[in-house]
C-alpha cells in the first residue's frame, strides 16, 4: 500500500489503471520487494506477490489495460530477479513486448 490506503486489488477494483511501484533488491539475490521510501519505513512485500495480485485481476478483466511503472532509484533491483518475478508471477502473458 505504501502510500495508499488501500490494497492493490481494491485499487483495480476501483478503477486504478496505472501502478507505480518502487522496487529494491530482496533478501536474497533472486527476490524483489515492494518499499518506500525504504524497508525500514514501509515493506510492501514481494513484486512477485503483487504482479500475481494483478495477473489473477486481468484473468478475470481481459478487456482492460494496467500500466505498472518500475522505479529502483536507491538499492537498485537485479535486472535478472525482476524478469523471474515476472515470470514466476505468470503475468508475463499480459505484458506488451
Amino acid at each position: 500500500m505504501g502510500t495508499q490506503y488501500f490494497g492493490i486489488q481494491q485499487q483495480l477494483n476501483d478503477g486504478i489503471r496505472g501502478l507505480h511501484l518502487n522496487i529494491t533488491q530482496g533478501a536474497t539475490g533472486s527476490d524483489v520487494s515492494l518499499c518506500y521510501p525504504d524497508c525500514n519505513a514501509y515493506n510492501g512485500g514481494s513484486l512477485k506477490d503483487t504482479l500475481t495480485v494483478v495477473k489473477n485481476w486481468l484473468d478475470s478483466n481481459q478487456r482492460d489495460v494496467v500500466t505498472i511503472f518500475l522505479e529502483s532509484a536507491l538499492l537498485k533491483a537485479s535486472p535478472a530477479a525482476v524478469l523471474k518475478a515476472f515470470a514466476d508471477s505468470g503475468i508475463e502473458k499480459y505484458a506488451f513486448k
